[in-house]
C-alpha cells in the first residue's frame, strides 16, 4: 500500500512538472513576430516535398525536420501559434525523457528533479517557442542514449536496432548529432574495456556496436555528397575562434540561463545557480563512500564532456560559434545536476529545497527577461509589413535586403522584391526594375550583410529624390521620388590615379559629382544636396588590418565642412585583412551638405587603421587630394 501512494505521488508531481512545460513553452507562443530563422524555415518546408532536399535554403542543414514540418503545416497550418507548435510538442517530449533517463540512471527522485529542471530551463523554453529544429534533435539525441543505455544493459537486439534508427534521425536532423555518437562510442569503448577486464564474455557487446555503427554509416552515405556540397560553401574566414574563457562562459550562460538575459543580470543569477551546483556536488562527495545505484552516469559524464570538448576543438577549424550549436549537450548537465540534487535531499530535504529554490529562483529570473524584455523581443516584420502596405501603392516598388519573412505578413498591392546587391550590377537592375515607378521603398534589416557598401541608398541619393524615413525594431525604411525613366549609373569611366597608401592600399581610380544634379557626373553640388563619389582600390600586399578611408570635404582653410567614413569592403563582404594579394573592389560615398555655404571646396582622401587612428602615408603627407567640387545655391 505504501508503496503504491509513493507511485502516486510521483505520477501526480510528473504529470505536474509537465503541465508547468506545457504551459510556459505555450505562454505567448504566438505573441513574437516570425524572424528570418523561422521564415526560411517556413518557406523551406513550404516547397513540394520533392525539392526539400536540395532546397539552397537548406544552408547547412539536413532534411528530415524540415519533411515533417512540411507534413505538419499541411495539417496545423501557417499561423505563429501553429507552426511553433511543432518545436513545443518536442520539447515537452523532451523533458517527459528526462524523467524516464533520470529514473533508470539513478532512481525515480532524480527522475523528477530532472523534469522540473528541464522544464524550467530557459534556454529550452525559448527554443521550444522557435520554429527551428533544435528541440527534434534534443530529443531524438536524448532518445538514442536512453535506447543505447537499455541495449548495452540487456544486449538484446530490439534495442540495438531501435538505437541504430533514432541516431539515423537524429542525424538527418542536425549534424551536431556527429559529437553525440562520439559521445557514445567513447563510452562504448570504455564499456567494452571493463568488461574484458571483468573477464566476461564481450564478444556480443561488440558484435552489436560494431553492426550499430556500421548501420548507422550505412544509412547516412544518402546524406554525405549534401554535407560534402554545404560545407565547401558554408565558412566565414573573418571570424575567428573564440578563446577557452569565453567559450566556456558563453556556454555556461547560455545552458544555464538561456541567452535571453541582459549582461549587468548574468553574474549576480549565474552566482545562483553555482552555488546551488557547488552545494549538490558536494553532497555527492559527501556520500562518496555509500553504494549510489546509477547506471550510466559515465554516459551521461560522455553525453556532457565529449561534445563540449569536440565543438571547440572543430571551433579551431571553423569558428562558427554560438552556444545552440552544441546545446545537445544541455541535459546531461541537467541530468547530473539532478542525481546530484536527489542525493543532497536525501541527506537532508532542507537543504536539498534550498539548494532546488536558488535554481528555481535564477530560471523564473531568466524567463521573466525571456518573455518581457524588448530588448530581446523579435524584429517587428509585422509593422513593417502593414506600414509599406497602408503606404505603398500598385505604382511603387518594394524592395528588401533579407528575403524572410516580409513575406509571410505582406498582403499589400506594390510589388515586392528581395534585392540582392552586385555592386556591378545592382545600376542596371535598379533602372530595370524601377521603370515607370512614381516611389521605391528601401526596406533595410539591422542584421543583413547583403549591401555593407550601401550601393541602394548610394544611388537613390544620386538619382531620386529623397521622400522620408522610418523605422521598426530591427528595420529601417527609406523610400524616394523616382524621376522619369530614370537610368542609373555607378560612376562614369573612372579617373585614373595611383596613390599608394602606406605601401599597402592602391587608390587607382575615382569618380565624384552632385547627387539629384541634371548633371549628377559634373563636380557640382547644391546647398542643403549631397554629393557623391566612387573609389577604385587595389591591395599591394596582404594587410593585418581592416582599414577605414575618410573622404573629407575641406573649405579654404583645410577645416572639414563634411565627411564619410566607411570601411573598405570588398566584392566578398570582407574588410582589407582578409582581402588577397593585388584584389581589387571600389566602394562609394556620399557626402550631406547641410550648412554649407556656396563656394568652392576640396575633396580629400584619407586612409587609417580604425583601433589605433594611425593613418597610412601617402605621397608627402597622409591625406590625398582628389578635386575641386563646387558648390551651388
Amino acid at each position: 500500500m505504501e508503496s503504491k501512494k509513493i507511485s502516486l505521488r510521483c505520477t501526480l508531481a510528473l504529470c505536474a512538472f509537465i503541465l508547468i512545460a506545457f504551459a510556459l513553452r505555450a505562454y505567448q507562443l504566438g505573441a513574437q513576430d516570425i524572424w528570418w530563422d523561422e521564415g526560411r524555415n517556413i518557406f523551406t518546408a513550404s516547397r513540394p516535398l520533392a525539392q526539400i532536399a536540395t532546397a539552397p535554403e537548406l544552408d547547412i542543414h539536413p532534411p528530415l525536420y524540415f519533411y515533417l514540418l512540411h507534413f505538419w503545416i499541411g495539417v496545423a497550418g501557417l499561423s505563429e501559434f501553429a507552426t511553433r507548435f511543432f518545436s513545443l510538442g518536442f520539447g515537452v517530449a523532451t523533458v517527459a525523457l528526462a524523467f524516464r533517463l533520470g529514473a533508470y540512471v539513478a532512481n525515480r527522485r532524480a527522475g523528477l528533479w530532472a523534469v522540473l529542471i528541464t522544464a524550467l530551463a530557459p534556454l529550452f523554453v525559448d527554443e521550444a517557442q522557435q520554429i527551428r529544429m533544435y528541440t527534434l534533435v534534443i530529443f531524438f539525441s536524448a532518445l538514442s542514449i536512453y535506447f543505447l543505455a537499455r541495449a548495452v544493459q540487456t544486449n538484446r537486439a530490439a534495442f540495438w536496432i531501435i538505437y541504430a534508427l533514432i541516431a539515423v534521425a537524429s542525424f538527418y536532423t542536425h549534424y551536431s548529432f556527429i559529437y553525440i555518437l562520439a559521445a557514445q562510442n567513447l563510452y562504448l569503448f570504455f564499456r567494452a574495456l571493463q568488461t574484458f577486464r571483468a573477464r566476461a564474455d564481450t564478444r556480443g557487446l561488440l558484435t552489436r556496436w560494431i553492426a550499430s555503427q556500421v548501420a548507422i554509416a550505412a544509412l547516412y552515405l544518402f546524406q554525405l555528397p549534401t554535407i560534402l556540397r554545404q560545407t565547401q560553401v558554408y565558412g566565414n574566414p573573418s571570424m575567428t575562434p573564440p578563446p577557452l574563457s569565453q567559450y566556456a562562459t558563453e556556454l555556461a550562460r547560455a545552458f544555464l540561463l538561456g541567452a535571453k538575459i541582459e549582461d549587468a543580470r548574468v553574474a549576480p543569477v549565474g552566482l545562483g545557480i553555482i552555488v546551488a551546483i557547488l552545494a549538490a556536488l558536494a553532497a555527492v562527495y559527501a556520500n562518496r563512500r555509500e553504494k549510489f545505484a546509477a547506471r550510466g552516469v559515465g554516459l551521461l559524464f560522455a553525453w556532457l564532456a565529449v561534445p563540449l570538448a569536440a565543438y571547440f576543438l572543430v571551433l579551431q577549424v571553423s569558428p562558427q560559434f554560438t552556444p545552440r550549436y552544441v546545446m545537445i549537450a544541455t541535459l546531461p548537465l541537467y541530468l547530473l545536476f539532478s542525481i546530484a540534487l536527489a542525493q543532497l535531499a536525501r541527506r537532508s530535504l532542507a537543504a536539498g529545497a534550498l539548494v532546488a529554490l536558488i535554481w528555481i529562483g535564477a530560471d523564473a529570473f531568466a524567463l521573466q527577461s525571456n518573455f518581457t524584455n524588448p530588448a530581446f523581443f523579435n524584429d517587428d516584420t509585422r509593422g513593417v509589413a502593414q506600414f509599406i502596405a497602408e503606404k505603398a501603392t500598385r505604382d511603387d516598388l518594394v524592395l528588401i535586403d533579407v528575403p524572410f519573412p516580409f513575406d509571410y505578413y505582406y498582403r499589400g498591392v506594390a510589388p515586392t522584391r528581395y534585392f540582392f546587391v552586385d555592386i556591378h550590377t545592382a545600376a542596371d537592375e535598379l533602372t530595370r526594375l524601377a521603370q515607370n515607378k512614381r516611389r521605391v521603398f528601401w526596406i533595410r534589416w539591422s542584421k543583413s550583410d547583403t549591401d555593407p557598401r550601401g550601393v541602394v541608398l548610394f544611388l537613390l541619393d544620386k538619382y531620386a529624390a529623397y521622400a522620408g524615413e522610418t523605422s521598426f525594431r530591427g528595420y529601417e525604411v527609406v523610400w524616394y521620388e523616382m524621376p522619369r525613366d530614370a537610368q542609373f549609373a555607378l560612376a562614369p569611366a573612372p579617373q585614373a590615379v595611383s596613390a599608394n597608401f602606406g605601401e599597402k592600399i592602391l587608390l587607382t581610380g575615382y569618380a565624384y559629382g552632385g547627387a539629384a544634379m541634371l548633371d549628377v557626373n559634373a563636380p557640382r553640388a547644391q546647398v542643403g544636396g549631397k554629393a557623391w563619389v566612387v573609389l577604385w582600390w587595389k591591395i599591394i600586399q596582404p594587410v593585418k588590418a581592416n582599414y577605414k578611408v575618410s573622404i573629407q570635404l575641406n573649405d579654404a582653410r583645410g577645416n572639414v565642412i563634411a565627411q564619410d567614413d566607411r570601411l573598405l569592403i570588398n566584392d566578398r563582404h570582407f574588410g582589407t585583412r582578409l582581402w588577397r594579394a593585388e584584389e581589387i573592389a571600389v566602394n562609394v560615398y556620399t557626402l550631406e551638405l547641410i550648412g554649407i555655404s556656396p563656394g568652392d571646396y576640396t575633396l580629400k582622401v584619407i586612409v587609417y587603421d580604425p583601433e589605433s587612428g594611425t593613418r597610412l602615408p601617402v605621397g608627402s603627407g597622409d591625406m590625398m587630394p582628389l578635386g575641386s567640387l563646387q558648390v551651388m545655391r
